[in-house]
């Protein structure tokens, strides 16, 4: 018992870790080490408050005063710790330590006292550092190789710098490992023009050393961030290279400059007589030039333009696009302006990539005033199609709907109004009617040139395509042109547009066709299965059609599909159309009570008027409703010889249903009359 209490009171007496004067060796168990304990006290204290211990601690020679610990969140040396805090009179007594490791960086990333207080701006702090004869000038951190330079220069330090630029083995060009940023560069780039200064009156700067990550220069990132007085300072040098790319997409400080819209920096390149202004972008063929015309910088276009060596017609390797492209596209008038004044310019350059010009650009977007001021060059080629699909400037804004554009289109004297694309064969009309631009196609169907039936290389016209869409408008439209074919069919499958319109359930459309005089209200489809109108609404259930067709005097309500012969009735009954098959049924009704009523008046001496005839249907149509010869109360043998003769020649065919013996003498003898026999008609 005796024994453990001198051991404890010897421990005492030589200065455990936790008494005043602990200054023995690193602390066993859990007990904090010296090194933690002062890297405590340091960042505890208050400026001009220096604990005793702190003092203590310092002055005795046990002390680890290179050990690093981890302390809210900051993994410090004391050194570094006092530096966090800036307490002067603390790096003093530390460096003033022979055993002081005064380049010991942290083993998070690598911060060295020297980086850190380059990094706090610690003036005074970095003279002490400078001072001690060990200090490594150029050590860099681990994460991404900022030296203590770097680090000035990109925190704005002028004083910082400047002392570290007087010493004799400061490397002045070192580079972030991860990006390759030099202190020149982050100056140039945050427009530190003190720093930039001392930096280039150093003999040994590398004014054009670039980043690794993109090969951007100092005077990239200054023209980029529109630092003039960099630039200015920069191009002073007589080894700046003011040409150089970036590596990663070749861009130059010109193109930079011009992207960004800095005049003032644009003027002071293109003021060194060997600047390249046509210099592209590696990436893409961008020049100064594309630019400032993309993105509306009317000042620089003008300035680059003033250039004698300016190729107004460069285009980007990407796609071929011209600067007047771009403007077109963007719709930068007076951009335009000013290429279109250039008499070296080709206004009818397209792009590689589809063979869209200037115009074509323009006229789909709607640029109105763009448009007109190309269409006023004599030598605009108002037909040009694009290369991909033969879109004209006309199709695409019949297209897209741009109604100016496609006047003022259509008031030039060269215009090709019936010009198709390649692709499908889609005509301006067509395209208008297709989409619903009903302004548009008046506007089209107006000219007298206008092919109104022209059909696209499957034959759908623009009233076929107007009708199975629903363009009510625009079928009223057409319709009214004279020379409009209402039944045109598509070549594919024989559709008319009254067929297309009824199987998609257009009534109203519907409707306009069956009043067209022209129209074909039996016209059936001819490669498919021969349906017609009536056959395509009855199948689908469209009462209101089957019934704007059944009052059409023509309608043939027994016509029966080529495929399977089925009816209209049929058809409805099969898909359980109600009401259709009782509208089809009493319009067969009523035609047969009209057919109860014999007619036959003989109008000449060898011609009958057949109307409204059977009580029963014959084998063969002597007339569109079934004539039963015999049943006619005026025939004689000059009348027998006539029907029978126009039985022959229309139906070719001998076999009709008569009772009279006489008759069928009579058709007997009339086939074999003579073909020179002229032919009597029965109207």
């Amino acid at each position: 018992m005796g024994k453990k209490n001198r051991r404890r009171k010897n421990r005492r007496r030589r200065g455990g870790a936790g008494g005043p004067g602990g200054a023995g060796g690193e602390s066993k168990g859990n007990e904090p080490s010296h090194a933690k304990s002062l890297v405590e006290l340091i960042l505890a204290s208050d400026i001009g408050n220096i604990s005793e211990r702190v003092y203590s601690l310092l002055a005795n020679p046990h002390t680890d005063v290179n050990k690093t610990c981890a302390l809210k969140s900051l993994n410090a040396t004391p050194l570094a710790a006092a530096i966090w805090n800036g307490r002067t009179e603390i790096v003093e007594q530390l460096l003033a330590r022979p055993d002081i490791d005064v380049n010991k960086a942290t083993t998070d990333d690598g911060t060295t006292a020297l980086i850190k207080a380059s990094q706090k701006g610690h003036t005074e702090i970095v003279s002490q550092l400078l001072a001690h004869p060990d200090i490594d000038v150029n050590k860099a951190t681990t994460d991404d190789g900022t030296t203590a330079l770097i680090m000035a220069s990109k925190e704005f330090h002028t004083e910082i710098a400047g002392q570290l630029l007087a010493r004799p083995d400061i490397d002045v060009n070192k580079a972030n490992t991860d990006d390759g940023c030099t202190a020149l560069i982050w100056a140039s780039r945050r427009s530190v023009v003190e720093i930039v200064d001392r930096l280039l009156a150093r003999p040994d700067i590398d004014v054009n050393k670039a980043t690794t990550n993109d090969g951007s220069t100092a005077l990239i990132w200054a023209s980029r961030n529109g630092h003039t007085e960099i630039v200015g300072r920069l191009l002073a040098r007589p080894d700046i290279d003011f040409n150089k790319g970036r590596t990663s997409d070749g861009c130059t400080a010109l193109i930079m400059a011009s992207q960004k819209g800095h005049t003032e920096i644009v003027g002071r390149l293109l003021a060194r007589p060997d600047i390249d202004v046509n210099k592209a972008m590696t990436e893409d063929g961008s020049t100064a030039l594309f630019m400032a015309s993309w993105n509306g910088h009317i000042e620089i276009v003008g300035q680059l333009l003033a250039r004698p060596d300016i190729d107004v017609n460069k285009a980007m390797t990407i796609d071929g696009s011209t600067a007047l492209i771009l403007a077109s596209q963007k719709g930068h008038t007076e951009i335009a302006d000013r290429l279109l004044a250039r008499p070296d310019l080709d206004v009818n350059k397209a792009t590689t990539s589809d063979g869209t010009t200037a115009l074509i650009e323009a006229s789909q977007i709607g640029h109105t005033e763009i448009a007109d001021r190309l269409l006023a060059r004599p030598d605009i080629d108002v037909n040009k199609a694009m290369t991909s699909d033969g879109f004209t400037a006309l199709i695409l804004a019949s297209q897209i709907g741009q109604t100016e554009i496609v006047g003022r289109l259509l008031a030039h004297p060269d215009i090709d109004v019936n010009k198709a694309e390649t692709d499908y064969g889609f005509t301006a009309l067509f395209m208008a009617s297709w989409n619903g631009h009903a302004e548009i196609v008046g506007r089209l169907q107006a000219r007298p040139d206008i092919d109104v039936n022209k059909a696209t290389y499957d034959g759908i016209t623009a009233l076929f395509m107007a009708s199975e869409n629903g363009q009510t408008e625009i079928v009223g439209r057409l319709l009214v042109h004279p020379d409009i074919d209402v039944n045109k069919a598509r070549t594919s499958d024989g559709s008319t547009a009254l067929i297309g319109a009824s199987y998609c359930g257009r009534a109203e459309i519907v409707g306009r066709l069956v009043a067209h005089p022209d129209i074909d209200v039996n016209k059936a489809r001819t490669t498919i299965d021969g349906s017609t109108a009536l056959i395509g609404a009855s199948q689908n259930g469209h009462t209101e059609i089957v019934d704007r067709l059944l009052a059409h005097p023509d309608i043939d309500v027994n016509k029966a599909t080529t495929i399977d012969g089925f009816t209209p009735l049929i058809i409805a009954s099969e898909n359980g159309h109600t009401e259709i098959v009782a509208m089809i049924t009493a319009h067969e009704k009523k035609a047969r009570k009209k057919r109860r009523c014999v007619r036959c008046k003989k109008v000449s001496k060898e011609y009958l008027k057949v109307c409204e005839l059977c009580r029963r249907p014959c084998c063969c149509d002597a007339c569109h409703i079934g004539h039963l010869v015999n049943d006619c109360k005026h025939m004689n043998e000059e009348t027998y010889k006539a029907v029978a003769r126009m039985l022959f020649k229309r139906n070719k065919m001998l076999s009709c249903a008569v009772e009279d013996l006489g008759v069928a003498d009579a058709l007997r003898q009339s086939a074999n009359t003579s073909a020179a026999e002229e032919e009597e008609d029965i109207d």
